[in-house]
């Protein structure tokens, strides 16, 4: 037999060998995905980690068959060498192939964190700082009412510089928007900057509780600024005051500070919180309302008057309420 056949044959039974393996390592690494249980798990895999590091968490994690298997089909399929790190939602009914092409495609996951609405700037940064999966040393030097209250989504790791910057970044385009369309019939007396209207934004944000009040409770403020009445807004008063408890006291009530808006008039110096959406619309377009005052109706809402009398009227009877129970 010459060497051409013999290289030939050797060339074939190559083929054929490498061929079954393939197969069979195709078919070993998706035997797992018919379990009856199934194992799901949050998986990192780190900068400078390759397959190996790979297999071994994955098999420590009961997510594949076999991490020799499954390494020699990584390989095969020349999976190997485009690995992305990051942190990943696998599944044991997931088949080797899926596995590695979420990962080489770096379809990480994806973690969150929510900021309540009307946090102040000082409470969102401690929020931010305490998440671990966040990194970095917090620099930025943020003013009050810059930060939207949403959930965010952030790659762990992620600089909390960077997950503030994309608060802040949030926020900005927001008030953009409702100041474009911004009732400037109702708002040109009072409202001139984007600054009046997240201060106000701020106030209604942390007065009303009832999300469907905001629009009624911001128009009661802008007719109090449109007649020149203080807005004797009890949130600017806490805000202000330098050792509150819980408890308004008469003495903070008469202490004069930039935020006291029983003591000032017009909107405090800045914003008190950070606002929400509802709350930033609810001051762009306020309800058509003639309210002046409104009093908890101790439901969690507001009875709303025109006059001063009848406001009388209205906390009387929530102080009467109040007293019974």
């Amino acid at each position: 037999m010459n060497r051409s056949i013999m290289k030939f044959i050797k060339i074939a039974v190559l083929v054929v060998i490498i061929t079954f393996a393939a197969i069979f390592a195709y078919v070993a690494c998706n035997l797992h995905q018919f379990r009856g249980t199934n194992t799901e798990t949050v998986l990192e895999l780190k900068q400078g980690e390759g397959l190996s590091t790979l297999a071994r968490k994955l098999d420590k994690a009961n997510i594949i068959y076999n991490k020799k298997l499954f390494k020699a089909f990584a390989i095969l399929l020349r999976y190997d060498k485009s690995l992305q790190s990051g942190e990943y939602v696998l599944s044991s009914r997931m088949s080797e192939k899926q596995i590695l092409e979420k990962i080489s495609k770096g379809k990480i996951f994806y973690r969150k964190i929510t900021i309540p609405e009307g946090l102040t700037t000082k409470e969102v940064i401690k929020l931010v700082d305490y998440n671990t999966y966040l990194t970095g040393k917090i620099t930025l030097n943020l003013k009050e009412g810059e930060l939207l209250p949403e959930t965010y989504y952030f790659a762990k790791g992620q600089s909390r510089n960077d997950i503030l910057k994309q608060m802040q970044s949030a926020m900005t385009k927001s008030v953009d928007l409702y100041w474009e369309s911004r009732d400037k019939n109702r708002l040109n007396c009072c409202i001139k900057t984007k600054d009046d209207l997240v201060n106000l934004a701020s106030i209604v944000e942390k007065e009303a509780l009832l999300q469907n009040e905001k629009p009624i409770i911001a128009a009661v403020y802008l007719n109090r600024l449109k007649k020149g009445m203080r807005l004797q807004a009890d949130p600017t008063v806490i805000y202000g005051a330098k050792n509150y408890n819980g408890d308004i006291t008469y003495k903070m009530l008469k202490e004069k500070n930039e935020y006291n808006t029983y003591r000032i008039s017009g909107l405090p110096k800045t914003a008190i919180s950070n606002p929400s959406l509802l709350s930033l619309k609810a001051v762009s377009k306020p309800d058509d309302v003639n309210y002046l005052y409104f009093v908890a109706d101790g439901k969690g809402g507001h009875i709303f008057a025109k006059s001063y009398s009848e406001h009388r009227e209205n906390v009387k009877r929530y102080l009467k309420l109040n007293k019974s129970k």
